[in-house]
């Protein structure tokens, strides 16, 4: 008696419930019927049959799906992943106690990974079967409506073009190289935008969808290129909660361009740390914390190492002291807050927490030479790039220097 043949009898007693067993080809070769004589959803639904297998030969890991409130599951029979043979198991009743359903899944998904260690030696985590929730209402769906995209699309001669441009921008925030970045962010290229709303004719919600989009590339580039996972996560956040209350297409387009600029000056001060691993702690505590009240004795508890020790360390390496360096990091945070923010100078220093207000403009005027109201006002009037096709804002890398030369 074929091992298929075996398994199909002993899961339908189990389960009380239909198991089939299908050849490569997709012919039965072996079903065990419902003992209990609930309708078979398969004997009559043939586009269900046909939508299940499929399923089967688009992906070779088991699934579970409902469909009409019955459960069925999938395994695929593999060999050097090749499709050889697939067990179909279902319909189940969806009951409505939740304990009882939680106990017919638990024994459902025990089921298919036995399946799927007989016929693959490998043992399979309940995690890893996947959940497809409705296949005849979503699954069946879903790829009707990308029939119908694929087929308008071509009709159109509107095709997707934008992935190369997209990696040379990606590129350079990767290898926070800003001249190109301004050069290849101007240059024109062909193609289209893929359309990500149901109605095409709401050009807002498109241009905020793909501007998601784009944040979300922009971000794991910047972490390619070293940038602090958390801080990038975090601007990634930042902007797209902004991007919400754009009013127009073109407000959107002014919040993409800078997105791919502080995403690539980020960068740019990230790959300034070639420190020793306790000065590289050190740094990314004060970035995780900036706006907390900062001590040098906290830091060092931190990093696990004596105050004095880490402060004189500091300073060998850096050639600035730790505290010089914490004000230096708020003082750049507060730039983006005024650049970026509707947030009052007051404010700003109310959450880097700072003492008084009076103590944050004295601070702030010793870094830029300009009190946050006045570098407020020149930021909105400063273009992005100067004649030469250098971005215009303070760096990590100009405040660094100019601490280092005095």
């Amino acid at each position: 008696m074929e091992q298929y043949h075996v398994l199909c009898k002993s899961l339908s007693k189990l389960l009380d419930t239909t198991v089939r067993y299908f050849d490569r080809e997709m012919t039965m070769l072996c079903i065990f019927p419902r003992q209990s004589g609930t309708e078979d959803a398969l004997k009559t639904d043939y586009a269900l049959l046909v939508s299940m297998l499929q399923e089967s030969l688009n992906g070779n890991e088991p699934v579970v799906f409902v469909h009409a409130h019955k459960y069925y599951a999938l395994v695929p029979v593999l060999q050097e992943k090749i499709l050889c043979g697939l067990y179909i198991i279902g319909p189940v009743q969806e009951k409505l106690d939740k304990k009882s359903n939680l106990a017919f899944s638990a024994k459902l998904t025990s089921a298919v990974t036995l399946i799927h260690f007989e016929a693959s030696g490998e043992l399979l985590e309940e995690s890893e079967i996947l959940f497809l929730g409705s296949m005849n209402d979503t699954r069946l769906e879903t790829k009707k409506d990308f029939d119908k995209n694929l087929q308008s699309a071509r009709e159109l001669n509107r095709y997707h073009g934008t992935y190369q441009y997209e990696k040379l921008l990606w590129l350079c925030i990767r290898t926070d190289d800003l001249k190109n970045l301004k050069f290849y962010s101007a240059m024109p290229y062909t193609g289209n935008v893929g359309i990500m709303v149901s109605n095409p004719n709401d050009n807002l919600r498109q241009s905020k969808n793909a501007f998601i989009a784009f944040v979300t590339m922009a971000t794991r580039a910047a972490i390619d290129g070293g940038l602090n996972i958390e801080v990038a996560y975090t601007l990634s956040d930042t902007y797209i909660q902004r991007v919400e209350s754009a009013a127009s297409a073109l407000e959107v387009d002014s919040l993409a361009e800078k997105v791919l600029l502080e995403f690539t000056t980020r960068v740019k001060r990230s790959k300034l740390s070639s420190y020793s691993k306790p000065i590289q702690k050190c740094m990314e505590y004060v970035q995780n914390h900036i706006f907390e009240k900062l001590k040098v004795q906290t830091i060092a508890a931190y990093t696990g190492y004596n105050s004095s020790y880490l402060a004189q360390l500091f300073k060998k390496e850096t050639r600035q002291s730790l505290v010089d360096y914490i004000n230096e990091q708020k003082i750049e945070e507060a730039q983006g807050l005024l650049k970026y923010s509707e947030y009052s100078s007051s404010e700003i220093s109310y959450l880097l927490s700072y003492s008084s207000q009076s103590y944050f403009i004295s601070l702030f005027k010793k870094h830029t030479g300009l009190t946050p109201k006045e570098y407020q006002l020149q930021s909105a009037q400063m273009p992005l790039f100067d004649e030469h096709g250098n971005f215009q804002g303070t760096s990590h890398a100009d405040t660094a220097s100019s601490v280092q030369g005095a």
